[in-house]
């Protein structure tokens, strides 16, 4: 009975703890106050959105406040369960002649510093968030140098309200007052012209507008960064900034011409502070300490005041990132590579049009039920070379899986993290076991192991990423593409400004880096439309020098802010050694939804005024998301794209008909025909010359294409080719038993006769088993299915067959090992030797007792 009443007390114990902790969950609330200064909206409306659907999924409660005098909107909402989500903000402005609806949206991520009481606090205005009131009501928007005008030096301002004669203007400089001279407005913007100014002071503009109290803005130096004297004084071309590593010492460099004092912050391997040194300034703007000694494993800041406020951070070249990030790495890379790094030789010969690509992540591909858990979500689930299905032996799992499927290179997008470095490899995917840094180890040893299986990795170079807080810090307003002060935004990612040379430097050797250290066979460059063509032209260049199988290609997104020099679709001539995902697929959307459309230009990879590519190793062919079409659809779609010209770009889940979150091989075991066809293809178009034409001109010359109601005919005629005719016929979805005449098979007698093989049409592949292994005359009348897609050849060239080859690794040849086979083999040589010696030549005679 005693026993009974404990459990019972313990439950009762537990459900009370477990109560406590939902009705604390459900305490939580959020409030946001909306500050509209001059009173121009009405009808101001807050929610929250969903991302996926962009639609609203929660709807604030609203009432009208007084809060420090200012008049404002409070939206409130309770039960708040999430980290980082999307406002919206929609209001109508009335101060117009046409009052007008608008819609804002911005980010909101939950910081305990804005928490109160339970009450996640914030302060809106326009699309901003503050954390006080008083940073609310600045009525100065904007202050920047100006680029000098005839040796003078300009401030440009904007402000909230109006500024009259009765109003106190000062620039000041510490505790000096600089002359202000020449004030006047062009437009919204307010200048005036003042003395010489030193870019390592901070100048703060003081404006007192009586009746609206005192405000004050610290100027920036937006304008300044690409004028002439800056550039020639600043502009830093070595690639050596961040942690440079030996075992006798580590030299620290970080360029930052803004600042006047940088202070390095020595931690211990378990994030305790043990020193702290004064880093000196060189040229270019380039602070510099070397400190001495095997700093090895020791993580370190960077410290400096900006602002008034003084700001540790993390080094934003730092090669690895704590296991809590909050500090950069010094390691020895060469620990961390795998054995025989690097000896491997891809078989890929450099031609793009010979690549087959599968973009993926580790997150996708590693987060199957069939993947034990201790290793899902890790560099070491990919890596594992004899992991199968546990429901199936026959099915392979990571690099088994891709070995079978027969692509030539991976692209990855998240194994390395971009919150405050770009180079450094991704510690979410380590194994759990340690905290030491050895995310760069098993990234490297993942990387091995492909190339040991002949697959090359390329990394998606992604600058579409949310700021680099250290970058903004160290040189507010350089980085990124900026409008009055504010970081421009998409979604909550940033631009980078590439007219501010340091930004080309940045990432073409954050690229240069990343390449050689980890051995990756191509770059992924997205946005691609955010690049420059020279810096794009001049990268690419620099890194097929090094490897003259080097792959580099990009895809369009969201257009940038600023055009000027930039990638678009009518200037890709222009990088013509550099690949681009075809973004033409709407033809082949209207092909299955109203069976009309033209698909010429997507399937032969055509230039045309709006995609205008130099040649067809240029065109990567990636379908978008299909999963709004049905199954058949789906599938034909697949099969189109791995048999259209240029370079097929797999997403991870395409083999298996598939679009979940995540790889789930357990698709094979439903779409095991689509699979294996799938599969079947991509031998296929390795064999196939007639596949892989690289130039316009080859393609009007060798190709018969047709589009004759709701079938397509693509007839390729190529005397270097194993089947010197091909025949590819899609029927879509529309009217079914469609009827076609076959045509006539290599149509002259000089066509004919290179040829050893049969003069038929005899099916290669068939989405249909009633096709499977079939052979037909010329001018054969047949009869089609919906979504019907068949291949036929006439006609063969044994001598022109190219041989795929093998895909098991080759060990390369181990000094090492040799050395010491060589040695065992001398020492037992020796021992036997000793031996024979001791007991034959050396052993005493026999005594003669007779």
């Amino acid at each position: 009975m005693r026993t009974l009443k404990l459990i019972i007390t313990t439950s009762l114990l537990l459900i009370g703890l477990f109560v406590g902790f939902l009705l604390r969950a459900q305490d939580e609330s959020l409030e946001i106050y909306y500050f509209d200064p001059l009173n121009q909206y009405e009808d101001i409306q807050l929610s929250f959105v969903s991302t996926a659907k962009n639609e609203p999924i929660i709807t604030f409660e609203s009432e009208v406040v007084t809060l420090n005098s200012l008049k404002m909107v409070r939206f409130s909402t309770t039960h708040i369960s999430f980290e980082k989500a999307q406002l919206k903000l929609t209001y109508t402005k009335i101060k117009e002649e046409m009052p007008t609806t608008v819609e804002e949206t911005f980010e909101i991520v939950l910081n305990e510093e804005y928490k109160r009481d339970s009450v996640y606090r914030y302060y809106l205005r326009n699309n901003k968030l503050f954390q006080t009131a008083v940073e609310l009501n600045n009525d100065i928007l904007y202050a920047t140098f100006d680029k000098p005008t005839f040796g003078s030096v300009v401030i440009k301002f904007k402000t909230l309200h109006p500024i009259s004669d009765l109003t106190k203007i000062t620039l000041k400089e510490g505790e000096n007052e600089l002359p202000i001279e020449d004030i006047r407005l062009h437009g919204d913007t307010y200048f005036f012209n003042t003395d010489e100014i030193d870019i390592k002071k901070e100048y703060l503009l003081v404006i007192d507008f009586l009746e609206l109290e005192i405000k004050s803005y610290y100027v920036r130096y937006d304008f300044l960064y690409d004028d002439g004297s800056f550039m020639g004084k600043y502009n830093y071309f070595g690639n050596d900034l961040g942690a440079n590593y030996s075992e006798t010492s580590t030299t620290f460099k970080i360029w930052a011409p803004l600042l006047k004092n940088i202070t390095l912050n020595i931690y211990s391997t378990i994030g305790e502070k043990e020193s702290s040194y004064a880093m000196i300034e060189g040229n270019f703007g380039v602070f510099e300490r070397r400190v001495p000694g095997n700093l090895k494993n020791k993580e370190y800041t960077f410290s400096f005041e900006r602002y008034g406020k003084t700001h540790e951070i993390i080094d934003p070249n730092a090669k690895y990132i704590s296991h809590d990030n909050k500090r950069g790495v010094i390691i020895n890379p060469l620990e961390a590579n795998p054995r025989n790094y690097k000896s491997y030789s891809l078989t890929f010969k450099g031609t793009y049009v010979d690549a087959v690509i599968y973009e993926a992540s580790i997150e996708k591909m590693t987060n199957d039920f069939s993947i034990p858990n201790n290793y899902k979500n890790t560099f070491y689930a990919l890596t594992r070379t004899n992991a199968t299905h546990p429901l199936d032996s026959e099915i392979k799992l990571g690099i088994n899986h891709l070995v079978d499927l027969g692509i030539t290179h991976i692209t990855l997008n998240d194994i390395f993290d971009s919150t405050n470095s770009l180079k450094a490899p991704n510690n979410k995917y380590k194994l759990k076991s340690s905290s030491k840094p050895k995310a760069m180890g098993e990234l490297k040893t993942l990387i091995h192991k492909l190339n040991e299986y002949d697959i090359g990795v390329i990394y998606e170079f992604n600058i579409n990423r949310p700021v680099i807080e250290a970058l903004e810090l160290l040189m507010p307003g350089y980085y990124y593409e900026h409008l009055d002060g504010n970081i421009i935004k998409n979604d909550g990612n940033a631009n980078f400004n590439f007219n501010n040379h340091m930004v080309e430097n940045y990432l073409s050797s954050t690229i240069s880096y990343l390449v050689d250290e980890y051995n990756l066979a191509g770059i992924k460059l997205s946005p691609l439309n955010h690049f420059k063509v020279d810096v794009v032209n001049e990268m690419y260049q620099s890194l097929l020098n090094d490897n003259s199988k080097f792959i580099m290609y990009g895809e369009f997104g969201l257009e940038p802010h600023n055009k000027t020099g930039k990638i678009n679709k009518t200037n890709l001539r222009n990088v013509s050694l550099v690949g681009v995902i075809d973004t033409r697929f709407k033809t082949l959307n209207n092909f299955f939804n109203e069976g009309t459309a033209d698909l010429r230009e997507y399937l032969l990879k055509e230039p045309t005024i709006n995609f205008q590519t130099a040649n067809i190793n240029q065109t990567f062919n990636k379908l978008p998301n299909l999963s709004s079409y049905k199954e058949s659809e789906r599938a034909q779609a697949l099969y189109m794209n791995l048999l259209s010209f240029g370079v097929p770009v797999i997403k991870a889940g395409d083999e298996f008909n598939d679009y979940g979150e995540y790889l789930t091989y357990d698709y094979r075991l439903t779409q095991w025909n689509f699979h294996r066809n799938f599969k079947d293809l991509i031998k296929f178009r390795q064999t196939q010359k007639s596949l892989k034409l690289e130039e316009h001109s080859d393609v009007k010359k060798m190709v018969l294409y047709k589009h004759e109601g709701n079938i397509i005919t693509i007839q390729i005629t190529n005397l270097d080719n194993q089947y010197p005719e091909l025949l590819f016929i899609y029927k879509n979805k529309f009217t079914s038993n469609e009827k076609i005449i076959l045509p006539v098979g290599l149509d002259t007698e000089e066509k004919r006769k290179p040829n050893d093989g049969s003069l038929d049409w005899r099916t290669i592949f068939s989405n249909d088993y009633n096709y499977v292994d079939g052979i037909y005359e010329s001018e054969h009348e047949m009869s089609l299915n919906n979504n019907q897609t068949l291949l036929l050849h006439f006609g063969e060239i044994s001598g022109k067959i190219v041989e795929i080859p093998p895909r098991i690794p080759e060990k390369p040849q181990d000094n090492t090992g040799i050395l010491l086979k060589s040695l065992i083999f001398v020492g037992i040589a020796m021992v036997v030797a000793g031996i024979f010696v001791t007991y034959f030549i050396l052993k005493p005679p026999k005594e003669n007792n007779s």
